[in-house]
């Protein structure tokens, strides 16, 4: 979309998102205290933590859409590969490092990969409903 865009394209939807902020400020009585008018450029840091906040808020949102791609991946990882013990077992090498199994509010807020308990609950459940289609190492006997 940025492609097929021209800069005056882009220009245009700043000083859209410019006003939205300017209207914003004059309804609830800041205009005239934080800006002298819509092109005064001290307004700028206003937007910058406007915008910060409503990223800052988002952030969970974001993580949940991360989460479920990551989520799919591993799936797919599974599907090629075949291998769900060792997936589990990555997972639990990486809970060096990580919160092997995080709390359901602390997971959605701050986690943008599937917890390590997650990852392991679903390459069992996998290998649970693929068992018969796994290949079992043969036992040597002596």
């Amino acid at each position: 979309m940025l492609r097929q865009s021209t800069s005056e394209d882009v220009a245009k939807v700043l000083a859209y998102c410019y006003g939205e902020i300017h209207q914003i400020l004059t309804n609830s009585g800041l205009e005239g205290s934080v800006l002298r008018s819509g092109a005064d450029p001290a307004g700028l840091p206003l937007l910058a933590a406007i915008l910060s906040v409503f990223f800052f808020v988002l952030t969970p949102v974001n993580n949940t859409f991360i989460r479920t791609d990551e989520t799919e991946a591993d799936i797919f990882g599974l599907n090629a590969a075949r291998e769900p013990d060792g997936m589990a077992e990555v997972a639990l090498i990486l809970s060096e490092y990580r919160k092997i199994s995080p709390g359901p509010v602390e997971e959605w807020i701050f986690f943008d990969h599937p917890s390590g308990r997650n990852r392991i609950h679903m390459a069992m459940r996998w290998k649970a409903e693929h068992l018969g289609d796994l290949k079992t190492p043969e036992l040597k006997t002596p």
